[in-house]
């Protein structure tokens, strides 16, 4: 049995990004994987313990505070979670939640310091259609971006960005995949769109 937990459904659900998670569960349920899919938001208690993977999509800027507000309170169920290599799907601007903090304007927004970057808030929007590659892989990962912020790291990432934007105007790389943990600006949704990537996951989880 896998047990997936959507977490903030009704707050981070933006441009159909949960078709990762409806995808994911038919191609498990397809090896005979029982899978199940629950949706919990701020009024719910999270049992971190309690799921294989934890799947957060992108949602408006007011939300993603709403939903880092919460995710706080949980900080180290889900530092826990991550060194025990739970597997966490983060997508769109719902990334910006795990690194260290995010600046928006004057004001330095704490988050939950799981992955080692920082995020800015931008004026603007970076709008593309997105061609990457990564090594394990032989297809483009095809995506979309409409992020309206930026990442800096130094951590290694996953994707090689061959069209498009990358985690900034002038980083021409894009998500972590550390642990388990996989978490990327591209939306699309980016398993529904990748059916070589969506295997490639499904046989990590299940692995």
């Amino acid at each position: 049995m896998i047990k997936i937990a959507h977490l903030y459904y009704d707050l981070m659900n933006l441009y159909g990004d949960n078709g990762n998670i409806k995808i994911l569960k038919q191609v498990l349920e397809g090896q005979g994987i029982k899978t199940s899919i629950e949706f919990l938001s701020i009024e719910d208690d999270i049992n971190f313990d309690e799921f294989d993977l934890f799947y957060i999509g992108p949602g408006t800027y007011d939300n993603e505070k709403i939903a880092l507000r919460h995710l706080l309170k949980h900080k180290a169920e889900i530092k826990e979670a991550f060194l025990r290599n739970k597997f966490f799907l983060i997508t769109g601007n719902a990334l910006e939640m795990f690194g260290n903090y995010i600046i928006e304007g004057d004001k330095k927004i704490e988050a939950l310091g799981l992955i080692d970057f920082i995020s800015k808030k931008l004026d603007e929007r970076l709008v593309s259609e997105v061609y990457a590659k990564q090594e394990s892989l032989k297809d483009y990962i095809l995506g979309f971006k409409n992020q309206d912020g930026t990442i800096k790291t130094k951590e290694n990432t996953f994707f090689e960005i061959i069209k498009g934007y990358g985690l900034s105007k002038d980083n021409q790389n894009e998500g972590f995949f550390i642990n388990n943990f996989l978490g990327t600006y591209l939306i699309g949704p980016i398993l529904v769109r990748n059916p070589e990537f969506l295997v490639y996951f499904a046989k990590r989880l299940i692995d």
